[in-house]
C-alpha cells in the first residue's frame, strides 16, 4: 500500500472533547477484509474483527472491516471504542462524499450527538470531508468521527467511509493511526 506519512494529527485538533487518560495504545495490528481488498491498522486489543462485505439493501456494494474490543458493544452502545471502514465503487448508489456525510448526519447522528463541525480531509492519496460529533448519547458521551473520501487520483472511482467511536484520549490516538493507515490494495 501507500507509504506511511503524517498528514496531520487528528487527535490534537480534537483535544479536550473526551477524557484525557494520559495513556495510549501500545501496539497496533494490520487487519484486512474478507476480500483482502482493504487494510487498516487498529489497536491490537481490538480483537473482535468482522471483514464481511458491505451490504446495502441485500446487495453487496463493497468491502468492509469492523474492529473493536467488543463489536456488539461498539454497535449497540456509546461505551465501546471501535471503527468501521467501508469502500465501494458503486458511486451511483452512494452519491458524492458530501451526500454520504449528509445521509449519516441526518439519519443517524443528528438525534444522538452534537455536531462539532465538518472539516476538510486530504492526506495526499484521499480527499474528502469528515464530520466530528461530540456528546453522543448525552452529556459526557463519546465522540464520533465519520470520514467520507475519494481518491485524489480521479481516474480511480471509489468511495471510502471511515467511522471511529472515540471514548477517551487513547481512542483519539487510535483515530489518528486509522486515518494514517487505511488503504485500498
Amino acid at each position: 500500500g501507500r507509504a506511511l506519512e503524517v498528514a496531520g494529527v487528528f487527535g490534537q485538533d480534537q483535544a479536550g472533547q473526551v477524557e484525557d487518560t494520559g495513556e495510549s495504545y501500545s501496539e497496533y495490528t494490520q487487519i484486512t477484509d474478507d476480500y483482502s481488498a482493504i487494510v487498516v491498522e487498529v489497536p491490537s486489543s481490538w480483537t473482535d474483527v468482522d471483514g464481511s462485505p458491505w451490504i446495502d439493501e441485500g446487495e453487496v456494494i463493497g468491502a468492509s472491516i469492523w474492529a473493536a474490543p467488543d463489536l456488539d458493544g461498539f454497535i449497540s452502545t456509546w461505551g465501546t471504542p471501535g471503527m468501521k471502514f467501508d469502500v465501494s465503487d458503486d458511486l451511483a448508489k452512494l452519491g458524492g462524499y458530501i451526500q454520504v456525510l449528509d445521509f449519516y448526519r441526518n439519519n443517524t447522528y443528528v438525534t444522538e450527538c452534537e455536531l462539532d463541525g465538518r472539516y476538510d480531509y486530504d492526506d495526499g492519496f484521499y480527499r474528502g470531508k469528515y464530520d466530528y460529533f461530540v456528546k453522543c448519547g448525552g452529556s459526557g458521551g463519546p465522540d464520533y468521527l465519520i470520514l467520507s473520501a475519494v481518491p485524489v487520483d480521479t481516474s480511480i472511482q471509489l468511495m471510502i467511509v471511515v467511522q471511529v467511536q472515540i471514548i477517551n484520549s487513547s481512542d483519539l490516538d487510535a483515530a489518528d493511526r486509522i486515518l494514517a493507515t487505511f488503504d485500498v490494495v
